[in-house]
């Protein structure tokens, strides 16, 4: 294997050494070539479009890919004018295209439930990223950042989820990821002063126990 293709969002973001915690995305780069379009905040779309941009537009050629999917409604903002101050601010024009995971902030609002078109539009765009790999013809592995399924139309994701986990998608127990996995495996210092992101330690069980053993 020579060079991997990786996205997600904080969970995944490269740190090259600066920052509170060393994700695993930077623990395989000292094996192998990397190529990390990971970043903070990005929801299924930005995801999804970083990884066909970076192979159709960079021409960036992966012998495999490695997928962290995010939150299916992203904290960002609770209406239109707010989420675009933000991107105007933060210099995030990126994310314009992609307002419907953004629009609601669960701190402010903590919804009960997801609305169903947040959870159909999250799960088409990882079935056309599944899709668009396989007609390319390169191996990955996706996985959840943490579980998303507690809020969702239940009908909705029986319909998704058996069409996405496979033996490509790595996942513990019946929808949790990454973050399940650590917070059940290193119990105490499982996380960083945040509370929200897995600590140094955590990131190494994970890439250890999991990444480094389908790589």
């Amino acid at each position: 294997m020579k060079k991997v293709l990786i996205s997600g969002c904080s969970f995944t973001e490269k740190k090259n050494g600066f920052g509170e915690w060393i994700p695993w995305s930077d623990l395989l780069s000292e094996e192998l070539n990397i190529r990390n379009v990971a970043k903070s905040s990005y929801g299924q779309g930005m995801i999804s479009k970083s990884i066909v941009n970076e192979i159709e537009v960079s021409e960036f050629k992966p012998d495999f890919v490695i997928v962290q999917w995010s939150s299916i409604q992203r904290g960002y903002s609770t209406n239109l004018k707010e989420f675009f101050s933000s991107v105007v601010k933060n210099k995030e024009t990126d994310f314009l295209a992609y307002d419907y995971e953004y629009l609601n902030e669960e701190i402010k609002m903590n919804p009960q439930n997801i609305e169903d078109s947040f959870t159909l539009s999250s799960f088409t765009h990882i079935l056309l990223t599944k899709n668009y790999l396989e007609s390319k013809n390169i191996p990955y592995l996706m996985f959840w950042g943490w579980n998303q399924l507690g809020k969702v139309n239940k009908k909705i994701s029986d319909l998704f989820t058996n069409k996405i986990y496979d033996s490509n998608w790595w996942i513990y127990g019946e929808h949790g990821g990454m973050s399940e996995f650590i917070n059940d495996e290193v119990k105490i210092g499982s996380f960083a002063k945040d509370g929200k992101h897995p600590s140094t330690k955590g990131h190494k069980l994970f890439y250890d126990k999991i990444i480094k053993e389908i790589i």
